[in-house]
């Protein structure tokens, strides 16, 4: 989400978390159909108004980067269930 919130393309967002873009349209669409939106510009929206304010988990080029965006994506997934 906060690599979307970015205005990342979803390309820059596979390259970043070291998965296909693909996946990450899929994951996205996904997302959109469960909460009922259509949109990136939607998704930020939602984000910042039903999500909790916490500290940034995401730290880009750290030693530990692509474990950190498997689990950051694992756990995005489990707090959104999908269908």
């Amino acid at each position: 989400m906060a690599l979307v919130g970015d205005g990342m393309s979803n390309r820059e967002v596979a390259v970043e978390l070291g998965l296909r873009e693909h996946t990450i349209k899929t994951y996205l669409f996904r997302i959109f159909e469960k909460l009922g939106i259509s949109s990136r510009v939607e998704l930020v929206l939602y984000a910042m108004n039903n999500g909790t304010s916490r500290a940034a988990e995401w730290i880009p080029g750290s030693a530990t980067a692509l474990a950190d965006r498997a689990d950051l994506w694992s756990r995005l997934r489990r707090a959104i269930p999908l269908p």
